[in-house]
C-alpha cells in the first residue's frame, strides 16, 4: 500500500506540472456535480 501511494503523491506534486491531476479531478467532479444538480432540479 505504502509503496504504491508514494508514486501517486510524486506525480501530483511534480514540479513540472504542479497539481495537474488534481485540476483534472476537480474539473471532472465539477462537471459531475453540475449534472446531478441539473437532474435534481
Amino acid at each position: 500500500m505504502r509503496v504504491a501511494f508514494y508514486p501517486t503523491i510524486a506525480s501530483v506534486l511534480d514540479s513540472a506540472r504542479p497539481g495537474h491531476k488534481l485540476r483534472w479531478l476537480g474539473l471532472f467532479l465539477f462537471i459531475i456535480g453540475f449534472q446531478f444538480d441539473l437532474l435534481a432540479s
